[in-house]
């Protein structure tokens, strides 16, 4: 199995913390290490005569409207030939938290601006090729009355969200929802999270071995 990516192309990531991890740390940058390092070392090792660039512009704390604010400077300009899009868990913690103040990231909202910054992207580069990740929370608690319980529901709505966009701009997959749990099937969450949003290095690579799966050719 090899990717659709050719020799030579442009693949940046872009989203939250999850992608960010740390890639504007000395000693970490310019990928990071989280699941975009992770994947750049797979693609290296399945692929060593098909050499890629690969970029990362993920900033910690970002909301579907953050990028929408920084998507001409961190997405367009840098003329991917890929586009990889991970976002909405801020958003559905945020609004979680306090909707009245955190009506930006609505389920609603987030749909406007995240389909904001695609329809931008294909405007201005129609060969642009997409793939949008969804979010994910890795706790199993489906309780109503707890936190997590209802953060797990609410963040299905961000995800639905992501999947109707997929169809609407023919884009490129990820549901890491579904692959997640396909793994807390068999372990807890702490086995690739403290806080079940940031991944341990096993979440890491599960998450990048999803991204090399969704880039197939």
């Amino acid at each position: 199995m090899t990717t659709a990516l050719l020799k030579n192309q442009h693949l940046l990531f872009i989203g939250d913390s999850i992608t960010d991890c740390g890639r504007r740390d000395k000693g970490n940058a310019p990928l990071g290490c989280g699941y975009v390092n992770t994947f750049a070392n797979l693609q290296t090792l399945r692929e060593p005569a098909k050499p890629i660039r690969i970029s990362n512009t993920g900033i910690g704390g970002n909301t579907a409207e953050d990028l929408y604010q920084r998507w001409q400077d961190d997405a367009l300009l840098l003329n991917p030939d890929w586009l990889a899009v991970k976002i909405g868990i801020n958003d559905c913690n945020r609004f979680l938290t306090d909707p009245k103040i955190h009506h930006k990231q609505s389920p609603e909202a987030f749909q406007t601006y995240l389909h904001g910054c695609l329809r931008r992207s294909m405007e201005a580069r129609p060969g642009l090729k997409l793939l949008l990740i969804t979010p994910f929370y890795l706790s199993r608690d489906l309780e109503t009355d707890t936190y997590r319980g209802k953060c797990k529901s609410l963040v299905g709505e961000y995800q639905n969200i992501v999947k109707e966009l997929a169809k609407e701009f023919n884009t490129r997959l990820l549901d890491t929802q579904a692959i997640f749990d396909d793994f807390l099937e068999h372990h807890p969450p702490s086995k690739l999270s403290q806080d079940m949003v940031h991944l341990n290095e096993l979440g890491a690579l599960i998450l990048a071995e999803g991204v090399y799966t969704a880039l197939r050719d």
